[in-house]
Formats: structure tokens, C-alpha cells, sequence
């Protein structure tokens, strides 16, 4: 009543004018400063959402060891005093602008100032919290304020008493302490300021209702026409605001803020701030990508959640954004890359506000033709819109809950922002112990990966601070103080850095009634999260456990998280029954989620009950004894078809009538359904007992006092979440009930469900729900075939197959007169879509039509024969089979591949085994690599089983050629063979062999070890790079160690000439190796030994015939002797048995080393050879003497060569003076060269 009287007195706007004025009247002459320096700046720059983010970051940062994180419950409050202000004055106009801003000023003073009293700030920002969830914060309210004179006031009465709280809380922080703790005491203020910011912003929210609902034309009235020639621009303005709203509202339209303050109050860490990597990312001038790593439950989220915080506080400059987004696995939305894209542009946009009123863009053109693409116009506007050097820190969590799909198109989505703008993008992935990263980051730019810091250290602080809390609230109770230490001893050693598994161990150890108890625990604590979730769930359970299943598959198959009161109402829900029982509401519903433990939590703010995270899903998905999606999914359907389908829903009370009730008649229901409050029904319970038996009371009256004058629907929580995802959730679950199905077209008949989202909008899909709920089709919708051959989705049968509707689809077939083979736009056809879903009912429905096209390819050229074996789908396959209908021969376009090469290449032995069972099948066709299916089970690892199964089949060639004329044998021994156990195999009924795919090979009696290919090569001779392999053959007697290829060379000759050692080894320990097999030029593998070390080898073998002579004539020693091998001739000398007369065109080896000595002038290496045996000598061969002086002549270094080895030669010879001279005389006509020689160099050697 004192806030009509008022309103009666003085306008609302001047009101708050006045009680800004107060509150800056108790400043100190420097917070009046500070204050009014804050308002004059957010004239010219209103405050935005960054700054929302940047004071609760610095409130949290100023309590920071005092209490808990607390900034985030007051972001929503925040969020309208920022709106507020930010109306500007545009709307708002002149002194009333700086009064806007003067709120925000004082509202942030204050906060500032109570940060350091965390008594008080934790009741403040649990008031904060619940009046945020009415707060006003409407996006479109600038367009909406002008329009209403009544929203104008409710708007200022609204902050009026928040104004009126922050001027206690300056109050408060001027007292002594004393003083403030008397008035922490008492919180009559904070309660009643509570009750009248959620009376205004009721309000508010009804007058906003309103007026979005209201037409075009209700705008045009002459107050609004009056008010808006008042604008200090023109209506242009409006239409640009609009335009902008519009803009961002086909971005997204998600709430990207709710999970960052989920994650933020979780808790607090800092240790990222040190790191090295961080400072770098922060510091970067261009593009730069951060990517913390780490395994399930170590605080990836809740670093992130910080790392947001931070970047507000440091990064100073407004014109670079710091936008977020946090992936929530239980929120289907937010897995979706289109819609963390869209929050991402929508974000960059909303900050950017001025850019665009102030640009010349013609957006309402653009975004109502609607040609492109939602990423191609998301782009679109962030090029037109945001600078091209704009600089933004991107922050994304969660990404590993998205789908393969979805990863992949956001992964090339974030590098294109990276390619467009400077981008510091930040994200987190999930690392576990031998699983490489999933989300593929090639392209990022400037990656770096990194662990997330040891939080060893801030863990143990954890603990400690939980172990504070349970025992000051009493929640957890000990008889032996000592044993907290053993507790969190305990705990400290065994976390191994999961902060989630120590939350579940503390929650399970409050539930512990004695210290006897609380020890047994643990010493038996659970090794990892997923027997953590089972032990929970099993000691959670009650003699209702079909209580904790259904809790737990409502929670698993929403698609939003329920409320608490919605999960309360579903589970009164018996699916089929349509009248409404009251009673069959769980009176506690918080004793009833109990059944689930601790693995359920309630969001303070939200209200919302979510598991305690994802990996708790996958464990319940993991164990169908705890959730079966299908039947998640089945049960959700019932309930909310059922639901809609109550009375209360299709009618409503005009007006209330109060009945003479007799309190002795009076049933428990009528009680319930008349009072939804439960302390309404404790208090009427009570006045029952104490009207002690006076049966004829009249409760009529008393009923009539305690029920709120509001309609049922009110009440009705359950009804919002229906409408939403009735449509979602009926497409999940393959089959209704007839019972549900005749509801269902009841409901959609009454036009009693809320409009179908746009991907099923269109007659086709609406006639599926029709077609489905009834199983029956009316022939009339069907007489129009263009209806469901529309371009603008797939048609209504393959939405049919894809839902798995078979009783649909065969509705369909059974109607006739339809094109069963007629393709949709992306080229699929009904019988490749059931082959994609796996469903055999709708696959044989299909083949058994008579017409149907068993042969159409895909659009990427597949068969269903071949998508079947893709996907290994054995009991399609075995229907393909049987039916006769298909060429098990087809290839496919995409490498003219069969169904068996496949088979093979995708290592799947069971349908491999399948197809050779037909009579039918060919298993010599070729790919367009000239392959079959047994090389390409030779070229893979893991395929020795493969092998096997085709090795022991009659229908296939062992020893079938490709294109190169390889053989199976060929390609096995060129890879490397590895003796090792197959655990796919293991899970087949098949044998697992242990042998290599070669191994394998030769033990076939079909196969031909000896096979050549076009180069006439064997299997032994392609091992020179794989000495695995050359040992598998050799131990085979089959295979031929002396085989020739097209050149005549043995395995022997091709080691040698590549220097392969242990291969010459290898092949030498074969008895039957032919160490002197020649060549088609003669050679054996002695003259192809270059190298010493493979001469040494071959020379080592007792059967090598030294002396043996190519097609030319040459022996070993001649070769050896050419090349200058001194090594190898000293050892072919060693031979008792070496000719060294054996002459190659009247040349000896002698001879050769000469000539290359003269090349390479080492004449003592010459003596060395010549005269180490003793037995040859110069006068006995004197044409061998004159040769060699000659050869020795023609070097130009004759002066050196005749000083250094000369002497030694004559010495060791009986060669005079004049037969040299004419030696000399003959190989040179310069006489004076000569005689120069003799003259100055031999005479003094006493010669002559």
C-alpha cells in the first residue's frame, strides 16, 4: 500500500532520481569523485555485458579465501541494472540518462564495498540469486520502454529499491564492527527488499508479455506517436535497433551464461594464470590456439570457467571481446556446432552494437531473402559488421560431448574465424590414458597442447575447505575429531587430481552414521568414477528401485534439464490414462530423488536437476541394467502424450465457485488438488486434528482462503517441457502403443500441440506424425504425389525409414501407386536408407516389393550390398544373400570395389565368410588399383585371419595376378610381418590365427611360393627390405632360394648388389643356395660384391669359386684390382687355389691395377699386389713390366710416381738401366724430359 501512495505523489522517475542522490550524499569525498568520474564516462559509453562479467570477477577476486565463488548468482541482477543503463539518451533522454548510469555506478560501488564482508555477501547473493530469476532482462527493451508508460514506471520502481539495498549496504560498511554485526544478525531488509524486487518484477515481466504480444498496429497509437517525436533521433533509430535484435536473434538465441556460472561456482583456481603457455597465448599479436588437456573429472570445466574471469580482468582494451561457450552434455542445443557458432557471432555482434547503428548496411534485405547458408550468413554479417582486424579471445569447453559431425564442422568453422580475424582461441579436450585426442585441431593456428596444470596442490585445498563445510553444517558427523585428519589424509592420497571423485567420496562418507562406518569406507574406497557410480547407486537403492530407473531415464532422455516439480508431475504420469490423479504425486520429490544418491544435483539457480556429470551418463548408457535409451525414450514419449492429453489442458474455470464441504467427507485428494503448497496441507492437516471429531465442520470456506486464485495450468510445470520437445521426443521412440497413438492424433486433430520445429514443418512430415500415431494412411493425403516428393526435405517414406516406423512404411507399400525407388534430393533412395539405419523389418518390407531397385548407388557410388558390408550389417547381408536379388559382383563407383573387397579391406572375416558361401561370387574381379580381394587382404595388417578364410576357399585363386602381375605372396612379403594376437578377431566365432598374413600364405597347398611377377621375380626376391619376410620364405621348402628373375639373378645376386649383409646370410644358410649361380651377363654374386663387406660374407663360404669368369672374361680379382679394393684383393690372394695369370683380353689383373693406380696415383699399393706372393717377377714377364711403366708414365704426376715406388720396383726386379731408357724413349719424344729424369733423379740412386 506505501508503494501506491507514493507512486501517488512523486513520478517514479524522479523517486529514483532522488534516491540516487541519497546514496551519493553518505560517499566519502572520494567515492563521490570516483562515482561521478564512473558517470560522466558511461554517458558516452554505457556499461555492457563485459562489464557485468568484469565486476563479478572482481568481487570474487576481493573475497577470494574468504568464502565461496559467489560473483556468478549475481550476474542476472546485474544483467538488468546494465540494460538499464544502457538504454541511453536515445530512450531514456538527458538527466534521466545520467540517473541510468548513476545506478550502475552505485550499484558496482556497492558491491565492491560488501565484497570484503563474506557473512553478509554470501545472504546477499543468495537474495541476488532468486530475485535474478524475475530480473528483468529483456534484450528488446529499448524497443518495448518507450511504448509503455506503465513498464516506464515499473522499470523505475523496480530500481528504486535496488538503489534503496545498495544504499543499506553502504550504511553497512560504515558501521563498526560491532554494528555490522548486529545488523548481519539481523536480514529483515534483505527479505523485504527481496519481496518487493520480485513483486516489481512480476510486473514487469506481465507488462513485457504484453507487449510482445501485441500487434503492429497497437504501436500506432497517438501516446506512442506523441512520445516518439520526443526522440532525440529519428524513428530510423528504432527500425536500425530492430534490425540489430533481429541480427542477433538468427545468430542464437541460447543462453550461453547459464553453464559458464555453473562451472564458475563450482570453484576457483589460479594455477593456470602461471603458466607459461597461457601468458603467451594472452600476449599474442595474430591468431593462436591453447588447448588444455586432461582425463574425465580433473576440472578442464571449471579451470575454463576461471580462465573467463581472468581475461575480463587483464584484457583492458574494450574493443577486444572475450566470448565464451560451454558445451552442456545434457543440454541437446548446446552439443550442436551450429548453435555454438551462432552464440559465438551473436556474442562478437552484441558487443559491437554501435558499429552497426552507425553502419550503412542494408541487413532486412539480406536476412529476408534467406539464400544462404546459416554459416555463410553468420559470416557474412561478422565480415560486414566487425573490423577486419579485430582481435577476440574465444574460450569453448566440452567440445569431446559433441557428436564426430558436429566436432568436425565446428573444428572448420573456428578455423575460418581464425583465417577472418585475429583470434586467441582456447579450448579443452578430454586425454585418457592410451586415447589419443578425438577432435581433430589440424589447421588451428599456432597450436599448442598442453596438460592442465598439477592442481595437486589446489586439490588438497579443496578437500580441506568441503571437509569444513560438512562438518560446520553438520552433514557430516564424527565421534573421533582425529578421524577428519585420517579423512583427509585419505583423500588427498587417493584423488589422483579427479576433483569429482573426491566430491562423491565426501558426500558418500556424510551418509556414514558411525566413525567404525566412516573407516571401513576408507580403507575400501573405489579405485575410479564407475565404480564410485555403482557402489552409490546400489546403496542409494530403495525397495522402490523402479523408482530409481525411471528418475534416472527421465533425467538421461531430456533434452533440457527438468525441474524439479517437472519431474514430480512426470513420474505421477501413468502413459494411456488421461484422467488426472493427483494422489500419484510423490509428496516429497527431494526424498524421492534421494533413491539416486548423490549422483543427482539440484542447480541453485536454475532450480533444474542434472547428473553429476557426463561421465555418469555414459556409465548408466554403458549398464542398459540402469538406462536403456530406447526405453528413456519410450517412457518420455508415454508421459508427455498422455500429459497433453488431460481435461485440465483443453478447458478452463470462467469463474470459482466456494462449496459447502463437510470436513468428515472430505477426501485426501480434493485436499492436494486444491492446495499445491505443502505447508497449505500441513497447516490444514493440523486444524483437522485439532477440530478433534467435529465431522460437520464446513472446510469449504478454509479450502477456498488457502488455494491461490489462479487458473490450474499454473500449476501445470510439466505442460512447458512437453510442448517443447513433444516433437523431438516422439521421432527418438520407434513405436507408440494404439492406445497412445489415438491420443496422439487426438491432439493433433484439437491443434493442442505446440508448433514443429522447421526441420518437420512442411505436410509431409506432419502427415508422418499422423501416419505414425495411427498406422494407417488416408488414401486422400495421398492423392497428391508432389506433396511428398517436395524438394525442401526428404520425402515422408524415408522419413519413415530413417524414425524406424515400419508399420508406416508399410502402410506405404501396401497403398500402392508410390515411386518406392524415387530419390531425394541428397540421392538417397528408401532401400539405402533402411541399410543405413540397420533396420531388417523395413528392409524386407522393402525388398518384398516387386519392383524395388536393389541395384542403386548412393551419392557416393555405394550399393546397399556394399553399404551393408560398410557397415557391418550381417543380417542385411545374409537377406541379400539368400534373396537371390543382388550381384554380390557389383562395384561400386568409388573404386570399382566389391562387396568381398571391401569385406576384406574393412578386415570383417564373419561377412567375408558370408560372401564365399554364395555360389555366385567372383573372387578374381580387380579394382581400379588392379587389386583383388586377396592382395588387398596380403597388403593390410591384422589380416592373416582374412587371409586364412580365402586361403582356405576353392573359389579363390591363391596365385591370382594384378595389374603388375603380382601374386598374393608377392605383397605379403613386402610388408612387415608381425606374429601378434588380433583382439578383433577374438570377438569373432572364427579361429584366430597367430601367424602372419605370408605365414598363412605358404601354408596353402594351392598357393605357388614361386610365382613371378612381370619383372619375373619371386616372393624372395622383393625381401631386401624386410628380412621378417626373407626368413618366413626361407623356412618354407617350397620356396625356390635360387630362382632366377627376367635379368637371371638369384635372391643372392639382388642382396649383394643392395649391400644387405644379413640377408646374404640368411639366404647362405639354405644348404641348396647356389653361391656361384650366374647371371644373364655371367656374373656370379662374387662379381657383384662391391663392398667389402659382402665380398667378406661370400668369400667365408667354402664353395665359392674365386675364380670364375663373367660373360667378358673377368674374374673377381680383375674387378677387385680396377676398383682399386685392396681389402678384398688381400683376401681373394689368400685363395692357394687364385689364378693370377688369367688374362681379359691380354690383360691380367696386374694390368688393371696399374691403370688405376694412374687414376688414383698410390703406387705402393701397385708393389703390394704385384710382389706380395713372391713368384712374380719383372724380367720373367717383361711386356707386363713395360705395360705398367707406360700406364705410369702417362699420369702427369710421373716425376712423384717414379721417386716414391720406382726404387722398391727396381730393387725387387732384374731390370737394367738401358731397357728402361727404352722404355722411356719409346712412350715419349721428349728426349730432354728424359734425359732429366735419369740424370737429376736416378743417378743418384747409383744406377747406371
Amino acid at each position: 500500500m506505501s508503494q501506491l501512495t507514493l507512486a501517488s505523489r512523486l513520478k517514479p522517475e524522479t523517486r529514483l532520481a532522488q534516491a540516487v542522490s541519497l546514496y551519493e550524499a553518505d560517499l566519502s569525498a572520494d567515492q563521490k569523485a570516483r562515482l561521478r568520474a564512473d558517470k560522466s564516462r558511461l554517458r558516452d559509453a554505457p556499461p555492457s555485458i563485459r562489464d557485468v562479467m568484469r565486476l563479478t570477477a572482481e568481487i570474487d577476486q576481493a573475497a577470494s579465501g574468504k568464502t565461496r565463488c559467489l560473483g556468478p548468482r549475481m550476474v542476472n541482477v546485474l544483467q538488468s541494472v546494465q540494460q538499464f543503463a544502457a538504454l541511453g539518451d536515445i530512450i531514456i533522454g538527458g538527466s534521466q540518462n545520467l540517473v541510468a548510469c548513476g545506478v550502475w555506478t552505485l550499484v558496482r560501488t556497492s558491491l565492491l564495498l560488501i565484497s570484503n564482508h563474506s557473512s553478509y555477501l554470501e545472504r546477499l547473493s543468495t537474495v541476488f540469486m532468486e530475485v535474478g530469476r524475475l530480473a528483468p532482462r529483456h534484450e528488446r527493451m529499448a524497443l518495448l520502454y518507450p511504448r509503455s508508460e506503465d513498464l516506464q514506471s515499473c522499470m523505475c520502481e523496480y530500481f528504486i529499491v535496488v538503489v534503496n539495498l545498495c544504499h543499506k549496504l553502504l550504511k553497512f560498511t560504515q558501521k563498526s564492527s560491532l554494528g555490522q554485526f548486529k545488523a548481519s544478525v539481523a536480514d529483515g531488509d534483505l527479505k523485504s527488499s527481496q519481496s518487493n524486487l520480485e513483486l516489481w518484477a512480476t510486473r514487469i515481466r506481465d507488462e513485457v508479455q504484453m507487449l510482445m504480444a501485441e500487434t503492429i498496429t497497437a504501436v500506432k497509437n497517438s501516446n506512442f506517436r506523441k512520445f516518439s517525436k520526443t526522440l532525440s533521433k529519428s524513428g530510423s533509430y528504432k527500425r536500425q535497433l530492430n534490425m540489430h535484435l533481429k541480427m542477433l536473434d538468427f545468430c542464437s538465441m541460447y543462453d550461453h551464461t547459464v553453464t559458464w556460472k555453473q562451472n564458475r561456482k563450482a570453484g576457483t583456481t589460479r594455477l593456470f594464470c602461471e603458466s607459461a603457455e597461457y601468458k603467451d597465448w594472452k600476449d599474442q599479436s595474430g591468431s593462436v590456439t591453447l588447448i588444455y588437456t586432461a582425463s574425465l573429472g580433473s576440472g578442464k570445466s571449471v579451470l575454463l570457467a576461471n580462465l573467463v574471469d581472468d581475461l575480463h580482468l587483464h584484457v583492458q582494451d574494450s574493443n577486444v571481446p572475450v566470448v565464451y561457450f560451454f558445451c552442456r552434455y545434457d543440454i541437446t542445443e548446446s552439443l550442436q556446432a551450429r548453435t555454438i557458432i551462432g552464440s559465438i557471432a551473436r556474442q562478437l555482434l552484441g558487443r559491437m552494437q554501435s558499429q552497426f547503428l552507425n553502419s550503412d548496411l542494408a541487413m532486412r534485405d539480406f536476412l529476408d531473402r534467406n539464400k544462404l547458408g546459416d554459416y555463410e550468413t553468420i559470416f557474412f554479417l561478422l565480415q560486414r559488421v566487425l573490423a577486419s582486424d579485430l582481435k577476440a579471445y574465444i574460450v569453448i569447453d566440452g567440445i569431446d560431448e559433441c557428436e564426430y559431425s558436429e566436432r568436425r564442422i565446428l573444428m572448420e568453422e573456428l578455423k575460418r574465424l581464425q583465417d577472418t580475424f585475429t583470434i586467441h582461441l582456447c579450448i579443452s579436450l578430454r586425454l585418457e590414458p592410451n586415447n589419443p585426442l578425438e577432435v581433430n585441431t589440424d589447421g588451428l593456428m599456432h597450436t599448442t597442447i598442453t596438460p592442465i596444470p598439477d592442481n595437486s596442490s589446489e586439490i588438497g585445498t579443496f578437500i580441506q575447505a568441503e571437509l569444513e563445510s560438512c562438518v560446520e553444517s553438520q552433514r557430516l558427523v564424527v565421534g573421533d575429531p582425529h578421524l577428519i585428519l585420517e579423512i583427509r589424509d585419505t583423500l588427498s592420497q587417493r584423488s589422483q587430481g579427479m576433483f569429482l571423485w573426491v566430491v562423491l567420496q565426501i558426500e558418500t562418507l556424510c551418509m556414514m552414521d558411525s566413525d567404525h562406518a566412516i573407516r571401513q569406507a576408507l580403507e575400501d574406497l573405489p579405485s575410479n568414477l564407475r565404480e564410485t557410480f555403482s557402489r552409490i547407486l546400489q546403496r542409494s537403492e530403495r525397495p522402490g528401485i523402479h523408482t530409481q530407473r525411471a528418475v534416472l531415464e527421465l533425467i538421461t532422455a531430456a533434452h533440457s534439464p527438468l525441474t524439479t516439480e517437472q519431474i514430480r508431475e512426470a513420474l505421477s504420469v501413468v502413459p494411456g490414462n488421461t484422467v488426472w490423479d493427483p494422489s500419484r504425486l510423490p509428496n516429497d520429490i527431494n526424498a524421492t530423488l534421494a533413491c539416486c544418491g548423490c549422483l543427482i544435483t539440484l542447480d541453485e539457480e536454475e532450480l533444474t536437476v542434472r547428473l553429476v556429470h557426463s561421465s555418469f551418463k555414459q556409465f548408466l548408457l554403458d549398464e542398459p541394467d540402469y538406462v536403456n535409451l530406447e526405453s528413456a525414450h519410450e517412457r518420455m514419449t508415454g508421459i508427455i502424450i498422455t500429459y497433453l492429453s488431460y481435461d485440465m489442458f483443453g478447458t478452463q474455470l470462467s469463474t470459482t465457485v466456494i462449496p459447502e464441504i463437510k470436513a468428515g467427507s472430505v477426501p485426501a485428494t480434493i485436499a492436494k488438488t486444491a492446495l499445491p503448497s505443502s505447508g497449505n496441507i500441513r497447516d490444514l492437516a493440523l486444524r483437522l486434528l485439532r477440530s478433534k471429531c467435529e465431522t460437520e465442520f464446513d472446510i469449504g470456506k478454509t479450502l477456498a482462503q488457502a488455494t491461490p486464485s489462479r487458473h490450474i495450468s499454473n500449476q501445470s510445470h510439466l505442460r512447458s517441457y512437453a510442448q517443447l520437445y513433444w516433437c523431438p521426443h516422439l521421432l527418438q521412440f520407434k513405436g507408440l502403443s494404439r492406445r497412445l497413438s489415438q491420443l496422439l492424433i487426438s491432439l493433433l486433430e484439437a491443434n493442442r500441440l505446440s508448433p514443429i520445429s522447421e526441420s518437420i514443418r512442411s505436410f509431409p512430415s506432419y502427415t508422418l506424425l499422423y501416419g505414425f500415431a495411427d498406422f494407417r494412411l488416408d488414401l486422400g493425403i495421398w492423392t497428391n504425389r508432389d506433396l511428398w516428393k517436395q524438394t525442401s526435405e526428404p520425402p515422408i517414406l524415408h522419413l519413415a525409414v530413417v524414425s524406424g516406423h515400419d508399420l508406416f512404411v508399410e502402410a506405404v507399400i501396401n497403398h500402392g501407386g508410390f515411386d518406392i525407388n524415387y530419390r531425394d534430393p541428397t540421392e538417397q533412395t528408401a532401400i539405402l536408407l533402411a541399410v543405413l539405419t540397420k533396420n531388417v523389418n523395413i528392409f524386407e518390407s522393402l525388398l518384398g516389393v516387386e519392383y524395388i531397385d536393389v541395384s542403386v548407388k548412393s551419392w557416393l557410388g555405394y550399393t546397399p550390398l556394399h553399404m551393408a558390408v560398410l557397415d557391418s550389417s550381417e543380417d542385411l547381408l545374409k537377406i541379400m544373400i539368400e534373396s537371390k536379388k543382388f550381384d554380390l559382383n557389383v562395384q561400386d563407383d568409388a573404386g570399382r570395389r566389391t562387396a568381398l573387397h571391401i569385406a576384406v579391406l574393412h578386415c570383417k572375416a564373419d561377412l567375408v565368410e558370408l560372401l564365399l558361401g554364395s555360389e555366385s561370387i567372383d573372387t578374381g574381379i580387380l579394382d581400379d588399383t588392379g587389386l583383388g580381394p586377396i592382395h588387398h587382404a596380403a597388403s593390410f595388417e591384422r589380416s592373416s585371419t582374412i587371409m586364412g578364410i580365402l586361403t582356405r576357399s576353392s573359389k579363390v585363386d591363391a596365385n591370382l595376378r594384378d595389374r603388375e602381375g603380382r601374386a598374393a605372396i608377392h605383397i605379403a612379403a613386402l610388408k612387415e610381418e608381425k606374429l601378434q594376437f588380433d583382439p578383433e578377431y577374438a570377438k569373432s566365432k572364427l579361429p584366430v590365427l597367430l601367424k602372419s598374413t605370408l605365414a598363412v600364405l605358404l601354408a596353402s597347398e594351392r598357393t605357388d611360393a614361386n610365382a613371378k611377377n612381370n619383372d619375373g621375380m619371386t616372393a624372395l626376391h622383393l625381401t631386401m627390405e624386410n628380412i621378417r619376410s626373407m626368413s618366413t620364405l626361407l623356412l618354407s621348402p617350397k620356396v625356390d632360394v635360387n630362382a632366377k628373375d627376367s635379368d637371371g639373378r638369384t635372391a643372392l645376386h639382388k642382396a649383394v648388389v643392395q649391400g644387405k649383409t644379413a640377408h646374404i646370410s640368411q639366404l647362405l644358410s639354405r644348404d641348396d643356395c647356389d653361391i656361384n649361380a650366374r647371371d644373364n651377363k655371367g656374373s656370379t654374386a662374387l662379381h657383384l660384391a662391391t663392398g667389402y663387406k659382402t665380398a667378406a660374407v661370400l668369400l667365408n663360404s667354402e664353395t665359392i669359386d674365386v675364380n670364375a669368369k663373367d660373360a667378358t672374361g673377368r674374374t673377381a680379382l680383375h674387378i677387385a684390382s680396377a676398383s682399386s679394393c685392396l681389402p678384398i684383393v688381400k683376401q681373394l690372394l689368400g685363395f692357394n687355389e687364385i689364378d693370377l695369370s688369367a688374362a681379359l683380353d691380354g690383360e691380367t689383373a696386374i694390368h688393371y691395377a696399374a691403370t688405376r693406380v694412374v687414376l688414383e696415383p698410390k703406387v705402393h699399393r701397385l708393389d703390394g699386389m704385384v710382389f706380395s706372393k713372391g713368384h712374380l717377377t719383372f724380367t720373367e714377364h717383361a711386356h707386363d713390366t713395360y705395360e705398367v711403366f707406360m700406364r705410369l708414365f702417362r699420369s702427369e704426376r710421373v716425376d712423384t710416381a717414379l721417386k716414391n715406388d720406382a726404387e722398391r720396383i727396381l730393387a725387387n726386379a732384374n731390370i737394367t738401366v738401358d731397357y728402361l731408357e727404352d722404355c722411356l724413349l719409346t712412350m715419349s719424344q721428349d728426349i730432354s724430359k728424359v734425359q732429366t729424369i735419369i740424370g737429376d733423379t736416378w743417378k743418384g740412386w747409383g744406377i747406371g
